[in-house]
């Protein structure tokens, strides 16, 4: 679990929209990316 924040918190494109998107909510963000996370590390999911 650890290792997937991690990835998430390192994500460039998603810390920068999660900072300068001003109508982006946190809660939209997380759940796509993490998904994109998941998706790339077990593909047969």
């Amino acid at each position: 679990m650890l290792s997937r924040a991690n990835r998430f918190l390192q994500d460039k494109p998603s810390v920068e929209r999660g900072l300068f998107d001003e109508n982006l909510l946190p809660e939209e963000l997380t759940p796509v990316r993490m998904g994109k996370i998941v998706r790339d590390r077990f593909p047969d999911l």
